[in-house]
C-alpha cells in the first residue's frame, strides 16, 4: 500500500511538472521496494525534464530518442 502511495503522488507531480517533488515521492517508494523499475525509470525521466523543460503544452508523454 505505501508502496502504491507513494508512486502514484509521484505520477501526479510528473503530469504536473513538479519534477523535483515527482523524484522525492518515488525515492520514497524505492525505499518501500528497492529495485522498482517503474519508479526508477520515471526518476531519470524528471532529471532528463529538469535539465530539458518539456513544452507548455505538454500531456505527460515521453517521447524516447535512442532504442
Amino acid at each position: 500500500a505505501d508502496l502504491i502511495f507513494e508512486f502514484e503522488n509521484g505520477l501526479a507531480h510528473y503530469r504536473g511538472q513538479r519534477f523535483e517533488e515527482a523524484i522525492r515521492a518515488f525515492g520514497n517508494a524505492l525505499r518501500v521496494k528497492e529495485g522498482d523499475k517503474a519508479s526508477k525509470m520515471y526518476i531519470e525521466r524528471c532529471q532528463h525534464f529538469m535539465a530539458a523543460a518539456p513544452p507548455d503544452e505538454w500531456d505527460g508523454v515521453y517521447t524516447m530518442t535512442t532504442k
